[in-house]
C-alpha cells in the first residue's frame, strides 16, 4: 500500500519521473490470480491513478498532436498509459464493475478510447486487445441472458430498442451493454476510422 501510494501520490505527478513510475503501476495493475481481499486495494489503485491523470490532461483531450509533435518521454508516456489501462482492463474488468468504482471505469475507458485515437500501429493494437475481451466479454454475457430469460431475441439487440424485458434495469448482461454503451459508441469510431481504405481507382 505504500508502495502505491508513492508510486501515485509521489513519482507519479513528477514528469521527470512519471514514466518509470507508470511502468511500475502498470506492473502492479496486471497482477492477477490473487485473493479477493486484494480487489478493495485494486479499486483504490485505480480510482487514484484517474485522479492524477485527469491532473495532467483530461479524457476530451486529442493525443494525436501530443504524440506526433510531442518529446519522445510523451510518446513513451502514451504508450505505457495503454499498456497500464489495457492490462488492467483484462485483468480487473469485474473488479471494478462496482457501484463505487463504476464512474472511474468509465472514465478510464473513455482515456482508452483516447489513446486508441493515437496514429501509432503498436499503440493500437496495445488498445485493440481490451477492445476485444470487452466486447467478447459483453457478447458471452448477453447471450447468457438472453438464454437465461428465454427469448429468441437477437443477442445484439439488433433492430430492437434493447429495453425488453427489463433488461436494463437488472443485473444480466443488458445492464453492462447499456453502462458501456457511450464508451463503445467511441470505440466504433476509433474502429471505422482504422479501418483499411480500398485504394482510390483512376479513370
Amino acid at each position: 500500500t505504500q508502495l502505491i501510494d508513492a508510486l501515485l501520490n509521489k513519482f507519479f505527478p513528477e514528469p521527470m519521473f512519471r514514466n518509470d513510475a507508470l511502468e511500475c503501476l502498470t506492473e502492479i495493475g496486471n497482477l492477477t490470480d490473487l485473493d479477493p481481499q486484494y480487489d478493495p486495494l485494486f479499486r483504490k489503485l485505480f480510482a487514484g491513478f484517474i485522479t492524477r491523470l485527469n491532473g495532467i490532461f483530461s479524457p476530451e483531450t486529442d493525443l494525436g498532436p501530443a504524440f506526433e509533435n510531442g518529446s519522445e518521454d510523451d510518446c513513451i508516456f502514451l504508450q505505457r498509459l495503454a499498456l497500464f489501462l489495457s492490462g488492467f482492463f483484462k485483468a480487473h474488468l469485474k473488479v471494478l464493475e462496482t457501484a463505487e468504482s463504476q464512474q472511474a471505469l468509465l472514465t478510464g475507458m473513455f482515456y482508452l478510447v483516447r489513446v486508441s485515437e493515437v496514429p501509432d500501429t503498436e499503440i493500437f493494437r496495445i488498445c485493440l486487445e481490451a477492445w476485444h475481451m470487452l466486447a467478447q466479454d459483453l457478447y458471452q454475457a448477453e447471450h447468457k441472458f438472453q438464454s437465461s430469460v428465454g427469448t429468441g431475441a437477437n443477442v445484439l439487440n439488433l433492430g430492437s430498442s434493447g429495453h425488453s424485458n427489463g433488461s436494463a434495469n437488472g443485473n444480466g448482461g443488458s445492464s453492462r451493454k447499456f453502462m458501456y454503451g457511450p464508451v463503445l459508441t467511441g470505440v466504433r469510431q476509433v474502429m471505422i476510422a482504422n479501418m483499411a481504405k480500398p485504394e482510390e481507382v483512376l479513370i
